[in-house]
């Protein structure tokens, strides 16, 4: 037996992926007016030649958007996004910072 799911739709927003011009990179902090949204291709969102939904960005500069599709595997989103996330909501924690997190 076969069980078929609902097709989702994909999110598609013009106006939100340009809310990311002039923002600072999410993954080294630089803001040299470079800076897009990225879409973050891992685990079943997207596929060959098909964005995943707008909704799934994160702000990068031209290099580190160079260097995340030089090495596409969900490594560097780990490395380069969530690791350093965690670890700062960490730190603010430690800080008694508790609301921020």
């Amino acid at each position: 037996m076969t069980l078929l799911l609902p097709k989702r739709q994909r999110i598609r927003d013009r106006r939100y992926l340009d809310s990311f011009a002039g923002r600072e990179c999410e993954a080294c902090g630089r803001n040299d007016g470079t800076t897009i949204p990225a879409h973050v291709r891992a685990g079943h969102e997207g596929g060959q030649s098909l964005k995943p939904d707008d909704s799934l960005v994160v702000a990068l500069c031209f290099t580190c958007h160079a260097d995340q599709e030089a090495n596409p595997g969900p490594e560097w989103w780990l490395e380069k996004i969530m690791k350093p996330m965690l670890r700062e909501r960490y730190r603010k924690w430690a800080a008694g910072n508790n609301a921020s997190y």
